[in-house]
């Protein structure tokens, strides 16, 4: 095998850390070139190739990647649960298990989310355990997001507060990265990638308005490809040099 590109979940980009996993795949797999990049490359080309513009991925967590054609690049939140990643997965589901949690105290909340948290995980008392004890408490939490999307649907007031605040972090998200690159009238490339814009009432469409009044000149596409397309652009030899401080290869 000529080159093998991978796009990592929490890379640091550190050449210590390249170093060890070029030396693993390179046994894997025999490949006379590794290429190793943080997963919002990979996501970014694989949405818009080496367009310049911002592809924000929306799944458990929230993260965003900007560049242009010069080299200028930022990445936007990302930061993790505890810190960020306001409007992911994790952010919706906390939000609506903390308002389950909160009508079953009585300091307000909802009944229709803390019916659902009680379906899901069993009685309240129940629901701080399952999550505390979880392998990834992260995972559990946002895995509540879907009953939040139901009873937003259902008509639950609440539930339908919280993804339209996520939405709106996430194209705040987007935005703040494009801002931080071109200039206020630049026409540039947004997209999008992850499985939160799967609810395309409640977070994609929405974040789409958010972007439009932000940013005018955008121009919103679907994503052409994903993360593993991405990453096969990064294996051909002459790849762009977009992003490339973020880019590790070893070997020729």
């Amino acid at each position: 095998m000529e080159a093998v590109a991978a796009g990592l979940t929490g890379f640091d980009g550190t050449t210590q850390t390249a170093r060890e996993i070029s030396g693993g795949l390179r046994r894997l797999v025999r490949a006379g070139r590794v290429v190793l990049v943080n997963d919002a490359v990979t996501s970014y080309l694989g949405a818009i190739g080496f367009e310049p513009g911002v592809v924000v991925a929306a799944g458990t967590g929230v993260i965003a990647l900007a560049g242009d054609t010069e080299g200028n690049f930022v990445r936007g939140n990302g930061w993790g649960y505890v810190l960020g990643d306001d409007g992911g997965g994790y952010y919706v589901g906390r939000r609506g298990l903390a308002a389950a949690l909160r009508r079953h105290d009585g300091r307000g909340g909802s009944e229709d989310l803390l019916r659902r948290a009680e379906a899901v995980y069993g009685p309240p008392e129940a629901i701080k355990g399952r999550v505390y004890a979880a392998d990834n408490p992260p995972g559990v939490v946002a895995g509540f997001a879907p009953e939040v999307a139901e009873a937003a649907r259902a008509g639950d007031p609440e539930a339908a507060e919280i993804w339209a605040d996520a939405a709106r972090e996430v194209a705040l998200t987007a935005t703040a990265c494009l801002g931080r690159v071109f200039a206020p009238d630049a026409p540039v490339t947004v997209s999008w990638t992850g499985s939160l814009f799967d609810a395309r009432d409640l977070m994609l469409e929405p974040f789409r308005r958010h972007v439009e009044e932000s940013w005018p000149a955008a121009r919103l596409f679907p994503p052409t490809g994903d993360a593993i397309e991405g990453a096969g652009l990064l294996c051909a030899p002459r790849a762009s040099s977009m992003f490339a401080p973020l880019i590790h290869v070893s070997g020729h």
